[in-house]
């Protein structure tokens, strides 16, 4: 009865929050410590009552689950980043280091979410050895309105703006020579 209580009143608490939400994985991501609630009364009631054979066998076949699974559901992540490494490439080649991408509707499907290019790309660049590290950012002609986009030293984030010092210098090096350039998806992928 408790289990119920709290997982009906979790999936109230999710429904209420996140209404507007259209991200199926994104909402995976919040269903996720359901599971930990609703799980609980088999692994302190029914495990226990169970022979070690069969608690293995189960627990065996539930891991089985989740790996196929996750190699299921591993394919549009894996394109997203084929898709964020082509275009890292890209602005390497065209000596960018920090990009504003516009007209991206053809990344919209693609890429599932983009608020975390910025620091997503920062850590492809580190990654890949890059220094200073590259950055890019999905933004529209309404949403280049309310950041300083001439600005050198600041990383354009999806909600903030963060000034270059306010990195940890130690892990990223953020270029502060150049403002971020304004380029279309199509350009950048040419």
């Amino acid at each position: 009865a408790w289990t119920i209580l709290f997982a009906v009143g979790y999936v109230f608490l999710i429904s209420v929050t996140y209404w507007d939400a259209t991200s199926p994985s994104y909402l995976e991501s919040e269903y996720s410590p359901l599971v930990i609630i609703c799980s609980a009364p088999f692994v302190y009631y029914v495990v226990p009552k169970m022979r070690p054979r069969w608690s293995l066998a189960a627990f065996g076949m539930i891991y089985c689950i989740r790996v196929t699974c996750i190699v299921i559901a591993a394919a549009p992540f894996t394109n997203r980043l084929v898709i964020m490494g082509k275009m890292m490439e890209n602005m390497r080649t065209k000596n960018l280091t920090k990009a504003i991408v516009t007209n991206s509707s053809q990344t919209d499907e693609a890429l599932i979410t983009k608020w975390g290019a910025p620091v997503e790309s920062l850590f492809l660049s580190k990654l890949s050895g890059e220094m200073p590290q590259r950055t890019f950012i999905f933004l529209d002609s309404a949403e280049m309105k309310t950041f300083n986009i001439a600005s050198k030293d600041t990383l354009l984030g999806t909600w903030e703006k963060r000034a270059a010092r306010n990195i940890n210098s130690r892990y990223i090096t953020l270029d502060t020579s150049v403002p971020y350039t304004v380029i279309s998806y199509s350009k950048l992928m040419e």
